[in-house]
């Protein structure tokens, strides 16, 4: 479910937890001042950076990344999307699914398949050069190797799939301009669906008129031109008396077609 800033200041049993309990995901917009560090859970020598858990080796070079925007250059783009994936190694993932008692296991970038070297976990030493090695000392803990149990109560207005900032994030969040260009063109644009637009009893009913009505959008979207689709449902047991036009492009109409050579 993808979450504009408003949502940055609704408490957690009002939102986020519900969501995260109907099984969805959240996408948020971080708000500047909702962004930083916090401690992440006690005795795993790990911190919180945007909603993502990372091992205390992370470089103090990598704290603090400005998120990708959309008015700069492409060379921004990229060098920004290459500081962020060099973090990313240092991020703790999901290691199982999430569990009915609202728990996730998490492991740690050095835990097998490790994305780093750490000398406190030798098996990851195993991994080639070209894999960033940590400054962990030997003997010393760390928290690269980790698994973590987290809950849907640590931070679950901020945490997400993905790391905030990053082209991955970006992507995702601005599907809500498709999405909200949908609803505009089922309200206005193109149809005119408001109250009272399908009339019946029963969901599976209102599931099949709902479905012509995508169906007639979609039409009305593809096609190029300009021509009138106008749709008119009349089910058993329910009544669609209104024709629904929707202004398309591209259908040939019968008087062109009739000019056009054979």
């Amino acid at each position: 479910m993808i979450a504009d800033r408003a949502y940055n200041n609704v408490r957690n049993d009002t939102f986020a937890l519900p969501v995260w309990k109907l099984g969805y995901t959240t996408i948020y917009d971080l708000h500047p001042n909702r962004r930083g560090m916090h401690p992440g859970p006690e005795g795993t020598h790990t911190f919180w950076i945007d909603g993502v858990l990372y091992a205390d080796s992370l470089p103090e070079g990598l704290y603090d990344l400005d998120p990708i925007a959309i008015d700069v250059s492409k060379d921004d783009r990229e060098r920004v999307e290459r500081r962020h994936q060099a973090r990313q190694a240092y991020a703790y993932i999901p290691h199982d699914a999430r569990h009915p008692d609202e728990s996730r296991s998490y492991r740690g970038p050095a835990a097998q398949p490790g994305r780093l070297r750490c000398p406190n976990n030798p098996k990851s030493m195993r991994a080639p050069q070209s894999v960033p090695t940590t400054s962990c000392t030997r003997g010393e803990e760390c928290g690269c190797g980790h698994t973590i149990t987290l809950y849907d109560s640590d931070y679950p207005d901020m945490r997400m799939p993905f790391q905030h900032g990053t082209l991955a994030c970006e992507m995702s969040y601005h599907r809500r301009v498709g999405i909200e260009s949908v609803f505009a063109d089922l309200k206005q644009n193109r149809l005119h669906v408001h109250r009272g637009y399908f009339r019946g009893f029963g969901i599976g009913r209102y599931t099949v008129l709902v479905g012509f009505t995508f169906a007639a959008l979609t039409c009305s979207s593809c096609t190029t031109g300009s021509a009138s689709v106008c749709v008119s449902i009349r089910g058993a047991g329910s009544s669609v008396s209104r024709n629904r036009c929707a202004q398309s492009v591209g259908v040939v109409s019968q008087r062109d077609r009739a000019k056009s050579p054979r």
